[in-house]
């Protein structure tokens, strides 16, 4: 497009790259802009500084640490046991410990079911939430088109500087549960340009109506984002799951093989597999942090096919 480049060479945005400006021309973006925002974020980012160390490290760390925690305590346990208490002590509690142990490990399933339930639908409901935001974009940024050409162009230039902000900031702060202020404030810009626009007669009076209900819904979108970014699971119930687990890796001790080298494998495995699920549980419950988080997709999409309408 004749005199894009020259504008862009002037603010320092000419060609692919990542942003270097809090606010440039919107003609000046392109797509390879956001490449790699829907994966995990490059490593030459700033870390997000979160509440908690789930929210500041990245994900391979936490796998590593609950992984091997639950399996080195697990073990170290057994070892102990193992050397306090003999093989025909343990044996002799085999036919009581196998059926407590059978109702303990069925009611610790139904725990851990529940609680990977809960975060997998908050994911899900994380990202319909950002596909329904960046719908509702496209239908303010379609509305413009009723009203007169400078409140048009004002509009429509604002929806595309929020969704900017939105996938080249807010992102990378939702990984520690916070939010962008330049997509705070480019939010409450386009309230203003909005309350700026003057209805000449009826027709535009109905537009106005059906763009202020699509504004207080993108206003929902935008805080249940916000809001799932920073939500967690609730105490009570990860105290439940590291105590029940600790109670059923334990319980495990009542029972013994000749073999040490097979129990220890054993209690590997069983440990591996109950850090491996709360593991999962840890990551499903920051959706828009780490690899397989919930991608800023639709929002990229909605900036290429609407910067090709804009003028």
């Amino acid at each position: 497009m004749p005199g894009r480049s020259s504008a862009c060479a002037a603010s320092g945005t000419d060609g692919p790259g990542p942003p270097t400006s809090a606010r440039r021309p919107l003609d000046c973006v392109h797509l390879p802009d956001y490449e790699g925002l829907t994966d995990d974020p490059p490593a030459r980012r700033r870390a997000p500084q979160g509440r908690y160390p789930t929210e500041t490290l990245p994900n391979y760390l936490i796998g590593i640490g609950v992984i091997g925690l639950t399996t080195t305590s697990a073990v170290a346990g057994l070892l102990l046991v193992r050397r306090a208490v003999s093989f025909e002590v343990l044996q002799a509690n085999h036919e009581v410990a196998a059926a407590k142990f059978q109702v303990m490990g069925t009611l610790y399933a139904v725990l851990l079911a529940f609680a990977v339930v809960i975060v997998w639908q908050q994911f899900q409901s994380a990202a319909a939430i950002v596909a329904h935001e960046a719908a509702k974009l496209a239908n303010l940024f379609h509305d413009a088109a009723e009203y007169p050409e400078a409140d048009r162009v004002r509009f429509r230039r604002q929806l595309l500087a929020y969704a900017d902000a939105v996938v080249t900031e807010e992102w990378d702060a939702m990984a520690s549960g916070g939010e962008s202020e330049r997509a705070r404030e480019e939010y409450n810009e386009l309230w203003d340009i909005y309350r700026e626009i003057r209805p000449r007669n009826l027709s535009d009076l109905a537009t106005a109506n059906e763009t202020l209900r699509r504004m207080n819904e993108l206003g929902e979108n935008r805080l249940e984002r916000l809001l799932h970014s920073s939500a967690s699971i609730h105490p009570a119930l990860w105290f439940a799951l590291i105590t029940v687990g600790g109670l059923i890796i334990g319980f495990s001790y009542f029972f013994g093989t000749e073999s040490l080298t097979s129990q220890v494998l054993m209690t590997t495995f069983f440990s591996g597999t109950l850090g491996l699920i709360l593991f999962i549980i840890i990551v499903l419950s920051h959706p828009f942090k780490g690899y397989g988080r919930v991608s800023p997709e639709p929002f990229v999409h909605l900036l290429v096919r609407l910067r090709a309408l804009t003028p």
